[in-house]
């Protein structure tokens, strides 16, 4: 057993050695005017989108190793002067948004664009529901039908300026959030229709970037006041920024299962696996003082886009050794998929945890401690089938992991 346990630490020891982000940009040409920026990444099946500030827009097909130009109808004569800010794809439908107020439309993987939309005064930020594009500008732009018409709403939003802009969006289920650059994050559950306020108890509400995982909500400040986690729809929030550099600026931030990713300006990227009780800086590999600007993650790797000219990726595998370091406590859900009754596994440290779970709509199903080490939980009851959220606290009622169970 010993023997086991020593092989074990020096595999764990060796991957983070090993884990590192490599340079992915042969194809992508350096600015024409000095440092530019990836400034949004996107991925669908095989293909990764990468948005640059004065080239255009590039594909690539094997994960990163080569890229091209896929810039035709696309304005590439005014990129210098008004990149491409934004990206958002689904299956083979491809939207761009750029500095000078466009929307672009395309529909064979960006080898022709036609634009959909202009009269903006900037896109800072897109999204897709199904068929439906969200378009944050001065404004919140909204579509049904791929770009054919358009509704400007303003239900329940604040004034929108063009030093008020909506500048990030995340989406889960039928839920949208909107961060502000000024006024926070504001919540729809109909499709951008209407619009509730999230910002009691937000201290800083610079909203640079939005992500939800699991029942989680984090915040990503514009003014080096780090990141902020709601654990109840937005009622309330609090600041979570162990391990984060002082005044830390985020850019941006990404999800993978268990692991938050936040680009920090000037600081690269940090991570957290225990839902912000600390974070960990994830820089080896990258240039000091590197900037970064998008995030994206396919099955295999994790996709960052910095501020000087190039893309990174680094195996998601290399971050489990990261997640066990941080995550002094074991949790498992079985068997999932289930029909009915499923498991929750906390190992022997289970004293003082409680559990909560949560449909899409974030409304708590369950709500109890966990007195022992394997606790059976009965979903036979509910009546509505799909994914649900489970989540555990620690006797301190820290939000310190989520699971997803299918109930099918």
């Amino acid at each position: 057993m010993k023997k086991l346990i020593l092989i074990s630490l020096v595999v764990l020891f060796t991957n983070c050695l090993n884990a590192q982000w490599q340079n992915i940009s042969t194809g992508i040409p350096p600015s024409k005017f000095g440092s530019t920026s990836i400034r949004a990444l996107a991925i669908s099946g095989n293909n990764i989108f990468a948005a640059t500030q004065d080239s255009g827009v590039f594909i690539s097909s094997n994960q990163g190793s080569s890229w091209k130009a896929i810039n035709s109808g696309l304005g590439e004569s005014s990129f210098s002067s008004n990149p491409v800010t934004s990206l958002a794809v689904s299956g083979d439908t491809l939207f761009a948004g750029t500095n000078n107020g466009h929307v672009y439309l395309s529909t064979n993987n960006g080898n022709i664009w036609t634009s959909v939309k202009s009269g903006l005064i900037n896109v800072n930020t897109l999204a897709m529901i199904k068929d439906t594009i969200l378009v944050g500008s001065e404004g919140l732009y909204v579509s049904p039908n791929d770009g054919s018409t358009w509704a400007y709403v303003t239900t329940g939003l604040p004034l929108n300026t063009p030093y008020n802009s909506i500048v990030s969006f995340a989406i889960s289920g039928k839920n949208i959030l909107a961060g502000f650059g000024n006024d926070g994050v504001y919540l729809s559950s109909n499709n951008g229709s209407t619009w509730t306020s999230l910002n009691s108890g937000l201290a800083d509400t610079a909203i640079s970037a939005l992500v939800i995982s699991g029942s989680n909500i984090f915040a990503g400040t514009g003014n080096g006041n780090g990141v902020y986690m709601s654990v109840n729809n937005g009622s309330s929030w609090k600041a979570i920024n162990t391990g984060l550099p002082t005044n830390s600026t985020v850019n941006v931030l990404g999800t993978n299962g268990n692991n938050i990713f936040a680009g920090i300006s000037g600081n690269g990227v940090y991570m957290t696996s225990n839902n912000g009780n600390s974070w960990k800086a994830m820089n080896t590999g990258l240039p000091t003082k590197t900037n970064v600007m998008s995030i994206a993650f396919d099955n295999t790797y994790a996709y960052i886009g910095t501020s000087a000219d190039s893309v990174y990726r680094q195996l998601l595998t290399e971050f489990t050794g990261i997640e066990s370091e941080q995550n002094s406590f074991y949790f498992d859900i079985y068997p999932n998929p289930t029909t009915d009754v499923f498991y929750i596994d906390c190992g022997n440290n289970f004293n003082g945890y409680k559990v909560r779970i949560t449909n899409i709509l974030y409304q708590t199903i369950f709500n109890f401690p966990i007195s022992s080490q394997i606790t059976s939980i009965n979903l036979k009851t509910l009546t509505g089938y799909g994914i649900y959220f489970v989540t555990l606290f620690d006797a301190n009622n820290n939000n310190i992991a989520t699971k997803k169970i299918i109930l099918k």
